[in-house]
């Protein structure tokens, strides 16, 4: 019996894990296993490589391995420059920022080889690559402190993008926007840890137009973010707030967790800023949680830190009594002393250094003079190393010297234009001097002549352009045909995926099939026992949740028709259950008493399905009938599905229990159910049982698109009753396929028939 119903679950589980679950790394892999292209597979292992970097570095690391490899093998210098990028974006989000530049580097000089090795001609996606290796190493210097290097490399990208603006392509000029906007925001933190609030608000607010005019949700959130901690710096609370509110709603409309962790953190320095204290440790703990559910190391340091510079100002300003100072001083360094180790594994000198200075304070405060000491050297140490004079000074240059390189180049731009001018000038006086002193003649060919060279410079200038538009334009085209290529093997591979799911999954009903038409009883058995009988059975999909039982046991036969929760696989599966059951309480338990049988097997079905879920929805409705020929009865017990009896055109319908098998309401019988009821009547020759399912009498059609419904099929039962049992099977199906037509089926469809007579069924 467990036996059976083990084997039943595993089929269970087998069949779900047959239907396609979306583009997870493993339907991704499969593409990969059936890609032909060499560049579709580089591009599939990035992609995979993407998806395991949040759960799974390990697994990330192998398949950008893969792509590198790949990518060396066909010497394509692209997709070798964008993986080698992801590598090192992933030591990046791990903290291991030498490890990152690394590979950063690598990629940039592939990507500048590329771009000087086809000049005008190299594609927009190898400048975007360029810039954002560039960028990226920014952000890495930016968190090891080195301000200058950072500032650097923001603008080395921010020349790439510039130009990416000017761009006639909407797609390109739109990407340059968005870069320029970002490198904006990236420059903007480092004047803001510098102490530059004016420098820093204005890069914030350039940024900000640009992705508001964008309508770029994810990069406003970052911007008013910025925006919010300038203010919180000026001591303007109230703007601060409205700008980190506005930046925690799209958080939340975006499901962005980083981002409301982030919020949240600088909404508890606003309000410590303007001494609401409570409203404060609220948001730090709100962004607390998200960081340790996240596992978000840098988030986690930010918040330690928070909350620690919270506790001393509470002890500063806020604590009365001495033993009040104390404690929060003991939390301040709980919470530096976590900040600090969470700073130091990420190597981030400018979170070093502030946590140092914060648990200088509280052990000072404390007198625990030693440990004092010890952290105000850490202090002293990383704080010369970040704010060196020469190094906030070679910053200022370095924004200078690129202010100035910008306008260099115009105003050289300007005077070529003057030369230009002055040197056309001088030719047209040449010219004219040359033609006065000839003859007329002369003068007049000349004057064609110079009118002919300036239309054909002017023509000549012209074309050029138009050329020059022509190849940029061919050189967009050739890379979305080689993205339309990439995409139709791709849509290519899916459907072969999808095709191979579908006949996996069409495989497996079938097998379902096989074994529901083995457990279902024969005709030919049913017929040895009951000559005049039929069955009509009509499943809505290749498999059912409708069936119908048989066994003859101690001279008795017992019929049954079922009608399981659901069709389909899922109905296929409680009917394997319940006939597996209903072998066992009769077959082998030889229990043949209907509302016994019922009862048993309500007890079953609650515990091969864990009955004690209070959501369990799973269950069978039935009717069953015990027929003792020898003693000429039929004993009758039901679970919501009545039976008909029909003698001399007159029908009465026996009615069952209203409750179903497996109804969590009766999922102990003992305890105030008294069990499902046996109903017992004499056999009487000329007399007609119907069991039937609900199906046949739900099923649309008709003129008006109606059901067919218990009074129709009361009338057809009526009228047919005085036929063989053959013909009334013929006239059943024919009147169930007339109403149905052209409409579909909407449920499995079962009706059995028994005809009493002297010389077959008594």
């Amino acid at each position: 019996m467990k036996k059976t119903l083990t084997i039943l679950s595993i089929l269970i589980a087998g069949s779900l894990s047959a239907f396609p679950l979306g583009k997870r790394p493993d339907s991704l892999i499969n593409l990969v296993n059936h890609a032909k292209c060499d560049t579709v597979k580089c591009r599939l292992y990035n992609e995979i490589g993407r998806k395991y970097e949040k759960t799974s570095t390990d697994t990330a690391f192998f398949y950008y391995d893969k792509a590198i490899t790949l990518s060396t093998k066909i010497k394509d210098r692209y997709r070798q420059a964008v993986s080698l990028n992801n590598y090192g974006g992933l030591y990046r989000t791990m903290s291991q920022y030498d490890k990152a530049l690394e590979y950063f580097n690598k990629s940039c000089i592939i990507f500048k080889d590329i771009a000087n090795s086809q000049g005008r001609g190299a594609s927009v996606a190898v400048h975007t690559g360029l810039s954002d290796c560039y960028n990226s190493i920014g952000i890495v210097y930016y968190f090891q402190g080195d301000y200058k290097l950072s500032l650097e490399y923001y603008q080395k990208a921010i020349i790439i993008q510039e130009e990416l603006c000017k761009s006639p392509v909407g797609v390109t000029a739109k990407s340059g926007k968005n870069g320029v906007a970002r490198c904006y925001n990236n420059i903007c933190n480092i004047y803001q840890r510098m102490g530059n609030l004016s420098r820093a608000k204005e890069y914030c607010q350039k940024s900000l137009s640009i992705v508001e005019e964008m309508g770029d949700k994810p990069g406003m959130i970052k911007r008013y973010g910025n925006l919010g901690i300038i203010y919180t710096m000026q001591d303007s609370i109230p703007r601060a707030i409205d700008c980190l509110n506005k930046s925690l709603n799209l958080s939340k409309e975006l499901g962005d967790k980083r981002g409301m962790c982030g919020t949240y953190i600088n909404l508890g320095m606003a309000y410590k800023k303007g001494n609401n204290f409570n409203l404060a440790i609220v948001n730090f703990k709100k962004a607390l949680g998200i960081s340790k559910s996240g596992g978000d190391k840098e988030g986690l340091t930010v918040v330690n830190g928070a909350i620690g510079q919270l506790h001393l100002e509470l002890a500063d300003s806020v604590a009365k009594s001495p033993i009040e100072k104390e404690m929060h001083y003991k939390e301040a360094i709980k919470f530096g002393l976590e900040a600090l180790n969470l700073a130091k594994e990420m190597n981030t000198i400018p979170k070093i250094n502030m946590a140092a200075a914060d648990l200088q304070k509280a052990y000072k405060a404390l007198g625990n003079t030693g440990k004092a000491l010890e952290y105000a050297e850490l202090y002293i140490s990383t704080n010369s190393a970040m704010f060196k004079e020469e190094k906030t000074k070679a910053i200022t240059e370095m924004e200078a010297k690129y202010q100035n390189e910008k306008k260099q180049k115009e105003i050289e731009l300007l005077n070529k234009n003057e030369e230009l001018q002055k040197i056309e000038v001088k030719s047209q006086r040449t010219q004219k001097y040359a033609f006065i002193g000839g003859f007329i003649l002369m003068l007049a060919l000349a004057v064609v002549i110079f009118r002919s060279y300036r239309q054909k410079r002017i023509a000549n200038k012209i074309l050029f352009q138009q050329k020059e538009e022509i190849v940029e334009k061919n050189e967009e085209l050739q890379q979305q045909k080689e993205e339309i290529q990439v995409q139709a093997e791709l849509l290519s591979l899916a459907n072969t995926e999808l095709e191979i799911r579908n006949t996996q999954i069409l495989d497996s009903i079938g097998f379902a099939k096989l074994i529901q038409e083995a457990i279902l009883p024969t005709e030919e058995l049913i017929k040895k026992h009951l000559p005049e009988s039929f069955i009509f059975f009509q499943p809505k999909d290749i498999v059912s949740g409708d069936f119908y039982w048989f066994a003859q046991v101690n001279g008795k036969s017992l019929i049954a028709a079922i009608d399981c929760t659901g069709h389909g696989v899922p109905g296929a599966f409680m009917s394997m259950i319940g006939s597996t059951l209903l072998n066992h309480i009769v077959k082998e338990n030889g229990i043949t008493n209907p509302s016994k049988i019922l009862n048993n097997l309500h007890i079953g079905v609650l515990d091969a399905l864990k009955g004690d879920n209070e959501n369990l929805q799973n269950g069978m409705d039935m009717s069953l009938c015990v027929i003792d020929k020898e003693k000429k009865t039929l004993e009758f017990a039901g679970a919501m599905n009545s039976i008909y009896v029909v003698k001399e055109k007159i029908i009465e319908e026996i009615e069952a229990d209203d409750n179903s098998i497996g109804s969590i309401e009766l999922r102990e019988i003992e305890h105030g159910f008294a069990g499902f009821t046996t109903k017992t009547m004499n056999i009487e020759n000329g007399q007609d049982i119907y069991m039937f399912s609900d199906g046949y009498n739900d099923q649309f059609g008709g003129p008006d698109e109606s059901k067919f419904n218990r009074r129709r099929f009361e009338t057809l039962l009526t009228d047919i009753s005085d036929l063989p049992m053959c013909e009334q099977r013929n006239e059943i199906e024919k009147t169930f396929f007339e109403w149905k037509g052209s409409s579909k089926q909407i449920d499995d469809v079962l009706v059995i028939g028994i005809k009493f007579n002297d010389d077959e069924n008594i």
